[in-house]
């Protein structure tokens, strides 16, 4: 299957493939139109193409330590999630969740 996307926001072309389950998206270059193409053709064509989706949350702490972040997740008490990380960058500690919704 063939989609064009419409792209109103300039004239570079935006389309997209599927076939045998696979879904290549190809989206306009100049920033402009890759939003406005997202937001309007790619991303609901995509969200019509799921049955359940991931949700990610970034939560960003100063002050704490990594060490001192560890063990807070919820993830023992989730049997399908949430997935949880966490990395200290630049003196600030980046926690970063996923679960399926």
């Amino acid at each position: 299957m063939q989609l064009f996307l419409d792209n109103e926001a300039g004239t570079a072309p935006a389309f997209a493939l599927e076939k045998d389950g696979k879904i290549v998206i190809s989206l306009p270059g100049p920033p402009r139109e890759v939003h406005y193409v997202w937001e309007h053709e790619a991303k609901p064509f995509l969200l019509s193409k799921q049955d359940e989706s991931i949700v990610y949350r970034m939560i960003r702490t100063f002050g704490i330590g990594e060490s001192s972040r560890n063990g807070t997740s919820s993830s023992d008490r989730c049997p399908n999630g949430p997935n949880y990380c966490n990395l200290c960058k630049g003196g600030r500690v980046h926690d970063k969740g996923r679960i399926k919704a």
